[in-house]
């Protein structure tokens, strides 16, 4: 996956989808919520969890960016999403990453940093 995910230079969205497998469930369905967690999901992407899932993480990233850290953790809350999935999935992205980095298959120029602790490919 992540070697197909650079030959095909769309490494980002992969590394988030494999990072996603080795963490915990990004969404999480209150008792007495659960139908209205599972439209927030669906909003991301109705026909994929790991799609939904990458969305999700990418739009948490892109609030940080554009509010800040707490109105990214409200946010968070209030479509169901784990801050403590999104930094979990945040440092298994960095360790694939690395080892990405360590065999070569990514070279360091092609990064550029796109907020602080997570790098994408250019």
């Amino acid at each position: 996956m992540l070697i197909t995910g650079c030959v095909m230079k769309c490494l980002d969205p992969v590394l988030t989808a494999a990072a996603c497998f080795s963490s915990r469930n990004l969404f999480y369905a209150p008792l007495g919520e659960r139908d209205e967690a599972r439209e927030i999901r669906r909003s991301f992407c109705d026909n994929s969890d790991l799609m939904a899932t990458v969305r999700a993480y990418n739009a948490f990233y892109d609030m940080v960016n554009e509010k800040g850290w707490g109105e990214a953790r409200a946010w968070a809350t209030d479509n169901f999403i784990s801050v403590a999935a999104v930094t979990s999935i945040t440092s298994v992205r960095s360790q694939l990453l690395n080892e990405l980095l360590k065999i070569g298959l990514v070279n360091r120029r092609d990064l550029e940093p796109r907020i602080r602790r997570r790098n994408v490919l250019r």
